[in-house]
């Protein structure tokens, strides 16, 4: 009688073959079905032998290379990069680089934007590119593989992204109610409703609903009522009365947090019809979302053509561009004042926000580029990628700054001011400014609709991919449940449009929250935490996550074995010594700039603000530390940096550690029953 161990090889024999012969079978596909030599896949065998348990784990994951579904399979390289260039390109092209560069030293600004293009945006790309394309997942799918403590990325991610899209989307409905009120004066002798200097009344009075608080100018600190007209029965002054109580020698301000007001019907109105426009783009899938990508992307590039064409030929037009790119290396190197504001400008706080521009206009740490990438074939070329979008991004920014200053110089010609009295920063910029030039420009309504016909598809296709990296996220999580998840919620998961549903619907009703009088404090509160913190410290932690818990040489071992990609030494010193370091720099002034200088004196508004940024990862990072890894260890804090230096050669314990793969790949294989 055979002994029951020589029976155990026998059977483990076949089994063993059959892993062979699949990673051969692997090598050959992603690098396109090719024969390679016999030292370069001996290499490369050898590679996996010294990789860490995680590497070895991933590489037995022979989901990778299934069938993928043909509604999350991009149909072509040219669909994926212009919907990367949608979700990169948005509303803060338009109105807060050119402002950056016209306050920053004009083209001198240039010099430490593109530095930090290179030595942070394309780096922190690649990565985000490479882990979307070589897991096919989501951000949290993508980093739990890395290691199940740093899945929390994920969800970091998912805040931000809400948090994004939420007030994004408010701007979204603004610019529908502005496009609104510009188609109702086609055939009208009227005009637009903005004329006549109206653009403030209009916006801060008819959009916003804002409400202020007046004081005679000798009392500044408590806002009481004498400066009231008689029919005013409230403490607070909506837009007109502010008029009248300016005249009678008042001093107002906002009232911001103070008065949050009732729900605005029109705001609300346009909301809805914005969420479902993301909707109907988000339930259609990436089969059919290259046709809105094919419109939503290409037409504002053609109506910025138009508004620069027309903008260069106003008069005045010449001033504005002078300003705009007029060069001034002091303010690389040297402390500046702004002659109008009297504010103290430093010189690193110059390079520190073009990085930040870099950072955040490049849509990283939010989840979308890794979900867009995680639809594309294992072929696709990664760095070429990577800069047909960022190169693409930084001309449309540096393009749309010629269009917007040039229809501001025009502006300031007929009001007979100076440049430093008409530029604006924010949606300041695009909702009263730009509105004021363009109804006084001939034809002022056919080159309002463009522009906010522009606007509304920039902020559309972004919107747009902010949301599908939420709803890949939570569709993650419920998979990583496994065996725990109910018959009937993964059937629920299947369907294409649930899932959508309910996400757009739980996202329109936090963005009622900014459907009232307080709604642009609200979105400049979410803006600042959301941005200058929690984005900040997730792109952070994916370099630490790559570059020093998984390991380079396991990620590089991982890429080159999935989809034919080697991480360079550049790429390597950005990941791990320049990039966090950066970012932590960045954080830390950012807190610095925001205890100096706090976006609201409500306490209340405030803590929300901390909470949003900096609280969820507190509980990350303690959500990391409690955590067991892959191979059931938990976090010992002085070994962090070496987790990955963990080496098995135990083939029999990686087949048991082969646990629960039912997160899968978007090929079709769990998730997709």
């Amino acid at each position: 009688m055979q002994h029951p161990m020589t029976d155990e090889r026998a059977e483990r024999a076949p089994e063993k073959q059959r892993n062979v012969e699949y990673e051969e079978i692997e090598l050959s596909t992603v690098r396109d079905n090719t024969e390679h030599s016999s030292e370069e896949s001996s290499a490369l065998k050898s590679d996996i032998e010294l990789g860490s348990f995680s590497l070895k784990r991933l590489l037995s994951d022979k989901t990778f290379h299934d069938p993928k579904e043909d509604t999350e399979l991009w149909t072509s390289r040219i669909t994926y990069i212009l919907a990367a260039v949608g979700s990169a390109v948005g509303l803060g092209n338009i109105w807060r680089f050119p402002f950056l560069c016209y306050r920053n030293g004009g083209a001198t600004f240039l010099i430490p934007y593109f530095i930090s293009l290179f030595a942070l945006g394309i780096p922190l790309f690649v990565l985000e590119t490479t882990m979307g394309q070589g897991s096919g997942k989501s951000a949290l799918g993508a980093f739990f593989d890395i290691s199940p403590r740093c899945k929390g990325i994920g969800y970091l991610s998912l805040i931000s992204t809400c948090g994004i899209v939420v007030y994004y989307c408010v701007i979204l409905a603004w610019c529908l109610r502005y496009l609104f009120a510009t188609v109702s004066t086609l055939g009208f002798r009227g005009g637009l409703p903005w004329n006549a200097g109206a653009a403030s009344s209009f916006y801060q009075g008819s959009i916003l609903a804002k409400r202020f608080l007046c004081s005679p100018r000798a009392h500044l600190a408590s806002y009481i009522r004498p400066c009231a007209p008689g029919n005013v029965s409230l403490p607070f002054y909506t837009f007109d009365q502010v008029m009248y109580a300016e005249r009678q020698g008042c001093a107002c301000r906002p009232a911001g947090f103070l008065h949050q007001g009732n729900l605005q019907a029109d705001n609300v109105l346009a909301l809805f019809i914005i969420w479902v426009l993301i909707l109907l783009m988000c339930c259609l899938g990436t089969k059919t979302l290259k046709f809105s990508t094919y419109v939503t992307v290409p037409l504002p590039y053609v109506m910025l053509v138009a508004l620069f064409i027309r903008g260069v030929t106003l008069p005045g037009a010449g001033l504005g561009i002078k300003y705009y790119l007029q060069p001034d290396f002091s303010k690389l190197f040297s402390d500046t004042i702004d002659p109008v504001s009297g504010e103290v400008t430093s010189a690193a706080q110059v390079w520190l926000q073009a990085a930040t521009q870099i950072f955040f206009s490049l849509s990283l740490a939010e989840g979308a580029m890794i979900t867009y990438a995680s639809y594309n074939p294992p072929h696709y070329p990664i760095v070429s990628n990577v800069l047909a979008v960022a190169l693409t991004n930084c001309f449309t920014e540096l393009f749309a700054g010629f269009c917007v200053f040039s229809i501001l110089g025009y502006l300031a010609e007929v009001r007979g001011a100076r440049i430093e009295e008409v530029v604006a920063a924010g949606p300041g910029l695009v909702f009263e400014v730009i509105p004021e030039a363009l109804s006084l420009m001939p034809s002022p309504t056919i080159f309002t609709l463009m522009f906010f016909l522009m606007l509304l598809m920039l902020g559309l296709s972004s919107a747009v991919s902010l949301v599908q990296a939420g709803i890949a996220i939570v569709k993650d999580h419920f998979l990583l449940q496994g065996d725990r998840l109910s018959p009937r919620l993964r059937t629920l998961l299947n369907v294409t449009w649930a899932l959508p549903c309910v996400v757009c619907l739980l996202l329109f009703l936090l963005g009622l929250a900014f459907c009232r009088s307080s709604a642009e404090d609200w979105v400049n509160l979410i803006d600042t935490f959301v941005s200058n913190f929690l984005m900040t410290l997730i792109g952070g932690m994916e370099f630490v996550s790559v570059a020093w818990i998984f390991g380079l040489r396991d990620y590089s071992t991982l890429m080159k074995h999935r989809i034919d990609w080697e991480v360079n030494l550049y790429f390597k010193l950005v990941w791990r010594f320049s990039g966090p370091a950066v970012l932590g720099i960045m954080f830390v002034a950012g807190v610095a700039g925001a205890v100096r200088h706090p976006v609201t004196d409500v306490w209340w508004a405030l803590m929300i603000g901390w909470s949003i940024g900096v609280l969820p990862v507190i509980v990350f990072l303690v959500h990391a530390l409690l955590t067991r890894d892959h191979e059931g260890k938990r976090l010992v804090l002085p070994s962090f940096r070496s987790v990955s230096s963990f080496r098995t050669e135990d083939s029999e314990a990686i087949r048991s550690s082969d646990v629960d793969m039912s997160l899968g790949h978007r090929h079709g294989v769990s998730s997709k029953e």
